[in-house]
């Protein structure tokens, strides 16, 4: 169940709770929004020990977050960490409830993709309250199109060839940015398939995480408390606590003396077969040198137009050639592109 509030700008000094529910094809579900005004009084009302309930599910860029504060304890007195990340704590804001409940405001940056946390935390009735609410802020317009353009479609073997690149934005226009290029045998597709995964996702799925990590006094183990020059008290009896300390240590070394005795047949054995001649290890020889990668490069800059373009010789390799490049734009933009049309023949 979900819920959302909806801030109504009249005199209205009442706080309505409505309930929607809705059936399709069986399944069943519902939504709960809160109508209030700017007069309205929450100080007879009961909410959960702390929440944070922010108006919208998703946020972009230059848009403010309002984030509806509530407590069930009137003029209550709540510190926002706004952006805590795994652990690490912002200064924090302190929030000052007018009754039970209060707005708090912030602004959505592009540095808040793809989402950021929010920790709540407030004293009352001798008891530590903490909340989190994460913000999500989904990327957008960070995807890149890339377009490889082979001069040909088959080549002889050692035969110049000119690649040209093409990289534009999500709207069409020309983009400037970094891009890697390689030529590599299409047969390592079969070994090499999932040794690197999509740039876009790389980048883009990714989450921050925070965890929160609150400590107070309220939350301390009790002890005896003494008045000045007042004895505490101790274990009862005439050795005191160290008849249990005394058991435990010879029943430790018992244990111990059992498990050396129990070893010494193994040692014995392990030794024996040490002795014998044991088969000869066959290791396994890893190849490492592929010649069928062909041509890398990774500092292609694409001009004014968004385009870049290279010259290579093809290998004398008589194969399929796979043509892969990607591209990396400011604030993480990128986009990739793969081309397995070109063939070196006689």
């Amino acid at each position: 169940m979900s819920q959302r509030i909806l801030v109504v700008d009249d005199d209205t000094d009442a706080l309505e709770v409505y309930k929607t529910r809705l059936t399709h094809a069986g399944v069943e579900g519902g939504s709960v929004f809160q109508v209030r005004g700017p007069q309205t009084k929450t100080d007879e009302y009961r909410f959960a020990k702390l929440e944070l309930i922010p108006e919208k599910s998703e946020y972009a860029p230059g848009e403010t977050v309002r984030l509806l504060v509530n407590t069930d304890q009137a003029d209550a007195t709540v510190l926002l960490f706004v952006r805590a990340i795994d652990g690490t704590y912002p200064k924090p804001r302190v929030l000052t409830l007018d009754g039970k409940s209060g707005v708090a405001e912030f602004a959505v940056t592009v540095d808040d993709h793809p989402n950021i946390f929010v920790e709540a935390v407030t004293v009352y009735g001798a008891e530590t309250h903490t909340t989190i609410r994460e913000i999500i802020v989904p990327p957008q317009k960070q995807t890149l199109d890339v377009e490889i353009l082979p001069s040909a479609e088959r080549y002889k073997p050692g035969e110049k060839a000119t690649v040209k690149l093409r990289l534009t934005d999500h709207s069409g226009e020309p983009y400037q940015g970094a891009m890697a290029l390689t030529l590599y045998d299409r047969a390592l597709e079969y070994i090499a398939r999932a040794a690197y995964p999509d740039i876009h996702s790389f980048y883009w799925e990714w989450r921050r995480r925070h965890q929160p990590r609150t400590i107070d006094s309220l939350s301390r183990l009790e002890h005896e408390a003494l008045k000045p020059d007042k004895e505490g008290m101790r274990p009862i009896g005439i050795f005191g606590h160290m008849v249990g300390y005394e058991r435990e240590s010879r029943m430790m070394e018992e244990v111990e003396a059992d498990s050396v005795s129990a070893s010494a047949p193994m040692a014995r054995a392990t030794l024996t077969a040490s002795n014998s001649k044991a088969p000869v290890e066959v290791k396994p020889v890893v190849r490492r040198n592929f010649a069928d990668s062909a041509y890398w490069n990774g500092e292609i800059l694409t001009n004014a137009n968004g385009e870049a373009e290279i010259s290579l010789s093809m290998p004398d390799n008589l194969t399929d050639w796979q043509l892969r490049c990607w591209a990396v734009g400011e604030r993480a933009k990128c986009g990739e592109a793969s081309d397995a049309g070109t063939q070196v023949g006689r």
